[in-house]
């Protein structure tokens, strides 16, 4: 699991460079708009060459699985009202490119936020 504080300028270029050497797939949300930056590698996951596919976390929550949607928006609820200290899920997501779906697992800490609600942020492969 990685750890990042902040996400200002360099610090997220290096973060980002950093996470992409590693193949690991991320994206930063930005509360309270939604807005997501996302990486190379979570967009080839799901089929995609443009991370730019994805501003906003509609763009993956539209990609749940129907039953699976429910537990993991909750999962994203309770952390973001304090009642747990961090969510995990796994669940299944469309790829709409193939027509498939496949399980993957979200990890995400959301502890503090800066004065413009930009999310410090815990990612996970």
């Amino acid at each position: 699991m990685i750890y990042a504080h902040g996400l200002f300028g360099n610090e997220y270029d290096l973060l980002s460079a950093a996470l992409e050497a590693a193949d690991i797939a991320w994206r930063f949300m930005e509360l309270p708009s939604g807005a997501i930056n996302t990486s190379d590698t979570k967009s080839r996951m799901l089929g995609y060459t443009d991370p730019s596919a994805f501003g906003h976390y509609k763009s993956y929550t539209d990609l749940l699985h129907p039953d699976d949607y429910d537990p993991t928006m909750q999962a994203m609820r309770n952390h973001l009202a304090g009642k747990a200290e961090w969510y995990e899920m796994r669940y299944r997501i469309k790829i709409p490119k193939t027509n498939t779906s496949r399980f993957t697992t979200k990890a995400g800490l959301f502890p503090k936020k800066t004065a413009k609600s930009i999310p410090y942020v815990l990612v996970r492969k």
